[in-house]
C-alpha cells in the first residue's frame, strides 16, 4: 500500500518546475538588441558634423585668407589705367606797366602692364594745349609713346617674377590640405563617438535584461518561500542580487545620456537641441578581418600613409612655396638694373576747338623719335633683402623639420595602430568564444540545479559571468571599430575626394564620406 501523497510536496514541485522553467527562457538568455532601425545613422551623423561643427568652418576661414594672398600676389601682373587733367592760368609781366597772359590745358592717359616674364609695358598719351593773349590759335601738342622696361638683374625672369603668386597657390593648396586633415580629425572623433553611444546602449540592453532576470528570479522564489518550498534566508540574497543589477542598469542609463550628450557635442548641436538627438541605428561592426593579416602588411600600409596623409602633403606644399620665395629673396640681394627703351612721337594741331587737342598726337608728325637707357639702383646695406631672406630661410627649414617630423610620427603610429586592429581583431574573437562557452556553462548549471546538484548562488555566479562576458564582447567591438578609425586616420583613407569638384579649394563638396571606408581597412597597396 503507497503513502498518500503530500499536497505541500505537490505544490513546491510545481512551483520547482515554473522556477526552472523561467530560468530556462528567462531574457537572461537573449541576445541585447540591435540599435533602433529608425535612429540616426553613423554617415548621417557625419553629414550633420559637416554641417554645423564650428572647428571645421573655422579652418575653412582659412582657406579663403589663402585665396585671398594668392589674389594679392597675382594683382602684380593687373593692368593699372592711370589718367590726368590739369587747367592752368600764367599772368607773366613783360614790362612794368604791361603783362601777358597765358592758359594752358593738360591731360594725360596711360596704362601699365608687368608680364610674368619681368618685362613692363607702359603706353601713355599726353595732350596739352597753349593758348596765349592775342590774335594767335591755341597750340595743341599731342604726345604718344610706349616705354618698354626690361630688367637685367634683380626681377628678371618669370621663374623669380612670378615666386610669389606661385608661392600663394601652394599655400592655397596647403591649406586645403589642412582643411581635409582638419575634416577627417573631426569625422574620426564624431564617428569614435557615436560608436561609443551603440556601446553604451547595447551594455545598457544587456544590464536591463540581467535586471529582468533577476527581478523575475526574485518573484518566483518568493512564491517558493510562501510555500515553504524554499528557506526565507534566500530571498536576502535575491533581493541584494536585484538591487545590484538595478544599480548597474542606473549606472548604464547615465552612461548613455553622457555619451549622447557627448555625441551632440561632437557634432555641434545646440544645448537646446541635444536631447532631441534620435538613437544611433547603426551596429558595432563585427566583421572579423581577414585571418592571413600579419604584420607584415605594415610597410604597405606605412607607404599609403606616406601618401594619402593630408596634413603630410600640406607640409611639403609649405616647403615648395618657401624654396619658391627663398629665390626671389635671393634674387632681391642683387642690385637692380633695368633697361628702358622708349620710342613716341610728337604731333602739332592750331585751334582752339576740343577736336584739335585730341587729334594732335596723330597729325603733323614730323617723324619717331627714340630713348634708350639704363636704370641702376641699390639700397646701401640692403638690410631689407638680406632680412627677408633670413626669414624665408627659416621658414623653409621649419617646413623641412615639419615634414621629418610628420613622416617619423607616421612611421610610429601607422605600426602601432595596425598592430592594435590586428590584437583587436583577436581578442573579439575570444570575447565571442568566452560568450558562447558562459552560455553553456550556464545552460550546464541550470541542468545541475534541476537535478539538485547545483545552488541558486552558483546559478546567479554564472549569469553574472555571463553577463560580465556579454559587456566585454561588446567593449571588444567598440575597441575594434575604434582601431579601424585610428588606422583609417593614420593612413588617411576616412575621406575620399571627389574628382568633379578638383581644382576647387576649400569646397567641403569635394570630400565624401563613405560608411565602408569607417568601418573597414585600408586598401593595402603594395
Amino acid at each position: 500500500m503507497t503513502d498518500p501523497i503530500n499536497p505541500k510536496l505537490l505544490v513546491s514541485a510545481a512551483l520547482v518546475l515554473v522556477l526552472v522553467a523561467g530560468w530556462k527562457g528567462s531574457p537572461c538568455r537573449a541576445q541585447p538588441s540591435v540599435p533602433d532601425p529608425d535612429g540616426i545613422g553613423l554617415i548621417e551623423v557625419v553629414e550633420s558634423l559637416l554641417a554645423l561643427d564650428p572647428n571645421i568652418a573655422l579652418e575653412a576661414t582659412r582657406v579663403e585668407i589663402a585665396r585671398g594672398a594668392l589674389l594679392g600676389e597675382a594683382a602684380r601682373f593687373d593692368t593699372v589705367l592711370s589718367s590726368r587733367l590739369d587747367r592752368s592760368g600764367l599772368d607773366t609781366p613783360t614790362s612794368e606797366i604791361d603783362s601777358a597772359e597765358t592758359e594752358s590745358l593738360d591731360a594725360g592717359f596711360g596704362a601699365s602692364r608687368e608680364l610674368r616674364s619681368g618685362l613692363s609695358l607702359e603706353p601713355s598719351v599726353s595732350l596739352s594745349q597753349t593758348d596765349e593773349e592775342g590774335p594767335l590759335e591755341a597750340v595743341n601738342l599731342g604726345t604718344v609713346s610706349f616705354t618698354l622696361r626690361q630688367p637685367l638683374l634683380r626681377d628678371r625672369g618669370r621663374a623669380v617674377v612670378t615666386a610669389g603668386e606661385r608661392s600663394a597657390e601652394q599655400r592655397l593648396q596647403a591649406a586645403d590640405l589642412d582643411l581635409s586633415h582638419r575634416v577627417s580629425e573631426r569625422v574620426q572623433a564624431v564617428a569614435a563617438q557615436y560608436w561609443s553611444v551603440v556601446a553604451a546602449w547595447q551594455n545598457l540592453e544587456i544590464l536591463r535584461i540581467t535586471e529582468a532576470s533577476a527581478r523575475t528570479f526574485l518573484d518566483t522564489n518568493r512564491r517558493l518561500v510562501a510555500a515553504d518550498a524554499r528557506p526565507q534566508a534566500e530571498l536576502v540574497l535575491l533581493e541584494a542580487d536585484l538591487a545590484d543589477k538595478e544599480s548597474a542598469r542606473l549606472a548604464g542609463e547615465q552612461q548613455l545620456f553622457q555619451a549622447r550628450r557627448l555625441l551632440a557635442l561632437e557634432i555641434g548641436l545646440a544645448p537646446d537641441e541635444m536631447d532631441r538627438l534620435p538613437l544611433p541605428s547603426d551596429a558595432l561592426p563585427e566583421e572579423l578581418l581577414d585571418p592571413s593579416l600579419t604584420r607584415e602588411e605594415m610597410p604597405a600600409l606605412v607607404a599609403l600613409a606616406l601618401r594619402r596623409r593630408a596634413d603630410l602633403r600640406a607640409a611639403h606644399r609649405q616647403v615648395e612655396g618657401d624654396e619658391l620665395l627663398l629665390a626671389a629673396a635671393d634674387n632681391a640681394l642683387q642690385p637692380r638694373l633695368d633697361l628702358e627703351f622708349t620710342p613716341s612721337w610728337t604731333g602739332l594741331v592750331e585751334g582752339n576747338d576740343p577736336g584739335a587737342l585730341l587729334s594732335s598726337g596723330f597729325r603733323n608728325v614730323p617723324g619717331l623719335s627714340t630713348s634708350l637707357g639704363l636704370v641702376v639702383s641699390f639700397p646701401v646695406g640692403n638690410r631689407l633683402a638680406r632680412g627677408n631672406r633670413l626669414q624665408t630661410e627659416a621658414s623653409r627649414r621649419a617646413s623641412e623639420l615639419t615634414v621629418a617630423l610628420f613622416e617619423r610620427q607616421i612611421g610610429t603610429s601607422v605600426p602601432v595602430t595596425f598592430d592594435v586592429v590586428l590584437q583587436s581583431r583577436l581578442q573579439l574573437e575570444r570575447a565571442g568564444r568566452a560568450v558562447e562557452l558562459f552560455e553553456q556553462a550556464v545552460a550546464n548549471e541550470e541542468t545541475k540545479l534541476r537535478a539538485g546538484r547545483s545552488t541558486l548562488i552558483d546559478v546567479i555566479t554564472q549569469r553574472d559571468r555571463l553577463t560580465a562576458a556579454r559587456q566585454t564582447l561588446v567593449s571588444a567591438r567598440l575597441a575594434f571599430a575604434l582601431a579601424l578609425l585610428d588606422l583609417r586616420f593614420e593612413t588617411g583613407t576616412l575621406l575620399t575626394r571627389d574628382p568633379a569638384a578638383a581644382g576647387t579649394p576649400g569646397k567641403l563638396g569635394q570630400l565624401r564620406v563613405r560608411r565602408e571606408d569607417l568601418v573597414t581597412l585600408p586598401p593595402l597597396e603594395p
